[in-house]
């Protein structure tokens, strides 16, 4: 697992990112939940904030190791992005994440307005693989507990189905994947469900929530590559919000493999950046306009 994100002395304790563009002048206050800073007078001007749940299969990775696209998403977008450092499977499997990002998300939304002199106007929730999976099923929490919902998902190659056994064809691509091998997805889904049998659990495979649940979904916008081993489940996810009539898209990239937003580095993977820009200038029209007119 990664260390960064298993250094806490206390289980209660969540990290949490803040990224914005600008200089937030802010004081650690004394003491208090969370690493969080106060403000004296905020330079925030967009009333809006950015959630980002990291991906790593939910054994790995942190927000540090994401910060190639949050960072430009921060300077594109002008708004702060809040990227939380849920624990870590084996060690703590399934429902703990989830639990860390439920009340990281909370105490954004109770307190943030607060520490950060802004308005929230709107929230756009965002997360890449096993973090698709959390912005999904936290959704869904959010939804049974009747808080505040998001304004919008953005969900990257996502990880909605936590059952090997329900066998997609997609999972074919697991072959040459150059992330996502199929022992290493094996041992992802195995961490994380730990010693919890019932894989259907909308909470741990957000695949399988109820229509009643899922008509409730804020608007979702799904970004995938045809050589994804996890494709086939977008596409399922896809078809039920549709039939529903809920707000959806789906953008598939010809050829990308799973991950390949983490590839926008120089020397890499160009088209990635290219991405990027596009995701950005998505994300702005939540930001600029009220979402009923998205």
């Amino acid at each position: 697992t990664n260390k960064e994100s298993d250094n806490r002395t206390d289980d209660n304790y969540i990290k949490i990112k803040v990224y914005h563009s600008l200089n937030l002048k802010l004081k650690r206050p004394k003491g208090g939940f969370l690493s969080f800073c106060r403000s004296d007078s905020s330079n925030i001007t967009r009333n809006a904030i950015l959630i980002h749940i990291h991906g790593g299969g939910f054994v790995a990775m942190s927000p540090s190791s994401h910060e190639n696209y949050t960072r430009k998403w921060a300077n594109g977008l002008g708004i702060p992005i809040f990227s939380i450092d849920y624990r870590l499977s084996p060690e703590h499997p399934f429902p703990k994440a989830l639990d860390d990002v439920y009340q990281a998300y909370m105490w954004i939304i109770k307190y943030g307005e607060d520490y950060f002199r802004m308005k929230i106007d709107n929230i756009i929730l965002a997360g890449d693989s096993a973090g698709g999976n959390l912005v999904v099923a936290l959704t869904y929490l959010l939804i049974m507990k009747k808080a505040r919902l998001p304004t919008v998902l953005f969900i990257f190659y996502p990880a909605l189905k936590m059952c090997l056994d329900v066998l997609s064809l997609s999972y074919f691509n697991a072959i040459t994947d150059p992330v996502l091998e199929f022992n290493l997805l094996k041992f992802c889904v195995k961490s994380y469900q730990g010693e919890y049998e019932n894989t259907k659990n909308p909470f741990l495979s957000p695949l399988y929530m109820d229509d009643n649940v899922l008509k409730f979904l804020p608007p979702v916008r799904i970004f995938g590559g045809t050589a994804d081993p996890l494709r086939d489940d977008s596409i399922y996810f896809m078809e039920r919000l549709l039939k529903l009539k809920k707000k959806v898209k789906m953008i598939e990239f010809k050829y990308f493999p799973h991950g390949f937003l983490n590839y926008d580095i120089k020397m890499m993977m160009p088209e990635a950046a290219v991405i990027n820009e596009m995701v950005i200038k998505d994300m702005d029209k939540y930001i600029t306009k009220k979402p009923e007119d998205v």
